[in-house]
C-alpha cells in the first residue's frame, strides 16, 4: 500500500467528536505572553470557557491520573491523543484571569490548577510514552514556564501568594 492509500485507509473524524470552540488568537501559548492578553480578553475568555465547558472539565480530569502510557504499539497507524493548543491556552488564560482577580481564595486555587498542570505534564513527559508523547509534554510545559514567568515578572503580580499557596 502506497501512502495516499495508507492516508485514504485512516478512519475519517467523527462529526461527533468533541473539538474546541471558537478562537483564542489573542493568546497563542507560545507566540504571545497569556498573562498579558488575558485581562484585556476578558469577556471573550469567558464565553470560551462557557463554550468549551465539557473539554474544560475533562482536561483538569486529567490531573487525576497516577501517571501516562501509550499502550498502542508505534506505527502509521497508531492512535493520536492530545491536548488541542487551544486549550492548553484557554487553561492558562482562565488561570490568568483568577489570579488577576482580587478573590484571594480565587487567586490561590488557579495557583494551585497551575501547579496540578505542570505535575500532569512532567507525569506524561516522564511517563511510558512515545516521542510525540514526549515532545506534546514538553510544548506544554514549556508555555505553562512561559506563563509563569510573566506572571513572577509582572510587577502588580503578588509573589506572598506563591508562599500562602504552601502554607
Amino acid at each position: 500500500m502506497d501512502l495516499n492509500g495508507a492516508l485514504e485507509a485512516l478512519p475519517k473524524q467523527d462529526p461527533n467528536t468533541l473539538v474546541f470552540r471558537g478562537d483564542l488568537k489573542c493568546c497563542p501559548a507560545l507566540k504571545a505572553s497569556i498573562w498579558h492578553a488575558a485581562a484585556s480578553q476578558r469577556e471573550h475568555i469567558e464565553t470560551l470557557n462557557a463554550d468549551n465547558k465539557e473539554l474544560n472539565e475533562r482536561y483538569r480530569d486529567l490531573f487525576k491520573l497516577s501517571g501516562f502510557y501509550d499502550t498502542a504499539t508505534p506505527s502509521f497507524f497508531e492512535p493520536f491523543y492530545y491536548v488541542p493548543n487551544p486549550e492548553h491556552s484557554l487553561f492558562l488564560a482562565g488561570i490568568a484571569l483568577r489570579i488577576q482577580s482580587p478573590g484571594r481564595s480565587q487567586q490561590l486555587a488557579a495557583i494551585d490548577d497551575l501547579a496540578q498542570d505542570e505535575l500532569m505534564w512532567k507525569k506524561v513527559f516522564e511517563g511510558n510514552g512515545t516521542l510525540s508523547s514526549i515532545l506534546i509534554a514538553a510544548a506544554q510545559l514549556h508555555a505553562d514556564f512561559l506563563f509563569l514567568a510573566d506572571m513572577i515578572a509582572d510587577p502588580s503580580f503578588e509573589l506572598t501568594l506563591m508562599d500562602e499557596r504552601h502554607q
